[in-house]
């Protein structure tokens, strides 16, 4: 069949909710204009933005508290970080 724009947005959403339930992890603000802080009691082993293809749009290993998605055209975007003991994922929105 053919995907719409509101089945790719729900599809994320379940995925979304499913990984990061069990992993406490702050990302904000949300929606940003570029600068995203990451917090969590774990250390940051990586961190991956992925836009609503799935297509890797950003990568950092070891990042510090806060990627710089400026460059990024305005979208929802799925934020996925890795730490030591699980991964999280947080949709955002780039203004």
């Amino acid at each position: 069949g053919t995907c719409t724009d509101t089945s790719i947005c729900e599809t994320l959403t379940n995925f979304n909710i499913e990984e990061s339930a069990s992993v406490p992890i702050l990302v904000y603000p949300n929606p940003t204009t570029g600068l995203l802080h990451l917090q969590s009691e774990q250390p940051l082993q990586k961190v991956e933005v992925l836009d609503v293809t799935g297509r890797l749009v950003y990568s950092k290993t070891k990042p510090n508290k806060e990627i710089d998605l400026s460059t990024l055209p305005k979208g929802v975007y799925l934020v996925k970080i890795y730490l030591e003991q699980g991964v999280g994922v947080q949709r955002i929105l780039k203004m």
